[in-house]
């Protein structure tokens, strides 16, 4: 008992110290499952800076939620805010019928719905120096494109590819005004997110809604009309397997009608050119992109695809294109030289030369003129010929590595399948495809 009482008054003793140690107003620690909640912080959209370099766009930490009201040209909006352009408030919860856009989304950047249409504004594909922050391409623009055909689209905190950054939407009575971010305050919780906007208004114009850099390669926008007819010609036959990748994204990309050309000129983005003129020079097509050559092509011009781009050509093709999976059409007589291992249309006929490899597909809707010199390569390609082929012809084609397939829609050969002429694995004549692959 003596031992035990001693005991018992130590241990009261400590408690006490440890009580007094701890600091009672001490805040509780919130957690998630990564550790410590991370505090709210605000991200400011890069300053108008002529250096041409893209800034950091540092984060601050965030101040409280912005006033009710706001000045002329600016709107600080939440997701689900609608907003009237010209109106110093914005509208929570507002349907879209009621305001002339609708914050839809805060993340890396932010999605607004256009329930009058709207569009993105471009760069152009060639620009020196690298791409400007987008309050610069926003005090550079100075019209919008003529139509407003998106309902939804993404203002971003730094430009990408061939997009700057900037939007225009389309308001309630049919005005045109451009969009850009100047700040936006991000939290863990989405619906304590905030964007504080510019907007102005700009006249509507055929071509308009790209930014004006100074050297820039890239002028004007095609209309929709007409890249709707131009999105059909890179698309080919069904009936020939197509080993290229024209995705149902890329069926809806706005076309961009290319200025003069350099001597050489890389396009790195993901969208579609159309160039005027004939190509006298090198361009470089990067992955998954449209080129659209109305002028055709002299021979000097060349073009190198990356995988999955396309390339159509207008009339005669006397350079030189070079592409791995992707599709080449040519809409004249092919008189310089194709190397692929994708799927080539050539809807006159092969006076030049053709080096395949892989597993390419070859539609010629005329004839070989040379079959000596016109095609050499190796792999498993199937030709198909849609002028008259004598078998004089069929033999005449050196003989090539690999397994080779040719499909004939007319010849002094009896139609349907034959095996053991020259190299050929099989040799098809009068098959039922050419009903419309002629067409």
């Amino acid at each position: 008992m003596k031992t035990l009482l001693p005991a018992v008054i130590l241990g009261m003793l400590l408690g006490a110290g440890l009580m007094l140690a701890v600091p009672r107003d001490a805040p509780p620690r919130t957690l998630t499952p990564d550790g410590p909640e991370a505090p709210p912080v605000e991200q400011t959209a890069p300053d108008r800076d002529f250096s041409w370099r893209e800034p950091s766009g540092g984060r601050v930490e965030s101040p409280d939620r912005a006033t009710t009201s706001f000045p002329a040209g600016t709107a600080v909006l939440r997701i689900g805010d609608g907003l009237r352009f010209g109106e110093d408030h914005a509208l929570p919860g507002a349907e879209g019928e009621e305001v002339d856009l609708l914050c839809l989304d805060i993340h890396d950047g932010v999605s607004i719905r256009c329930p009058q249409g709207g569009e993105t504004a471009l760069l152009p594909l060639a620009r020196p120096g690298g791409s400007p922050a987008p309050l610069w391409s926003y005090d550079l623009l100075f019209n919008a494109p003529a139509e407003h055909s998106k309902e939804i689209v993404l203002l971003r905190l730094k430009a990408a590819e061939s997009e700057s950054g900037v939007c225009f939407v389309r308001s309630r009575d049919g005005r045109s005004f451009k969009v850009v971010i100047a700040a936006l305050h991000s939290n863990p919780h989405a619906l304590k997110r905030s964007v504080k906007v510019l907007y102005s208004e700009v006249p509507s114009v055929p071509g308009g809604g790209v930014v004006p850099i100074p050297g820039g390669v890239g002028s004007s926008r095609v209309e929709e009309e007409r890249a709707v007819a131009i999105r059909k010609l890179f698309e080919a036959p069904s009936e020939i397997h197509p080993s290229y990748g024209y995705s149902h994204r890329m069926k809806k990309r706005d076309f961009v009608t290319l200025g003069k050309i350099p001597e050489s000129l890389d396009i790195t983005g993901r969208g579609a050119y159309l160039l005027p003129e004939a190509l006298s020079s090198t361009v470089k097509l990067g992955v998954f992109g449209l080129l659209y050559l109305e002028g055709g092509m002299t021979g000097e011009g060349r073009v190198e695809l990356d995988s999955q781009s396309n390339v159509v050509v207008e009339g005669e093709m006397a350079g030189t294109i070079k592409c791995g999976s992707g599709y080449i059409r040519i809409q004249g007589d092919l008189t310089g030289t194709v190397i692929s291992s994708g799927t080539v249309v050539i809807d006159g006929d092969l006076l030049g030369t053709l080096e395949l490899s892989g597993i390419p597909q070859v539609l010629i809707r005329g004839t070989v003129r040379d079959p000596t010199t016109a095609i050499r390569g190796n792999g498993i390609p199937h030709i198909f010929i849609g002028g008259y082929t004598p078998r004089s012809q069929v033999v005449s084609f050196p003989d090539q590595s690999g397994i080779w397939s040719l499909s004939l829609a007319q010849s002094d050969i009896p139609a349907g399948k034959h095996r053991g002429i020259s190299f050929w694995s099989q040799v098809v004549v009068g098959d039922e495809i050419w009903k419309t692959l002629l067409r």
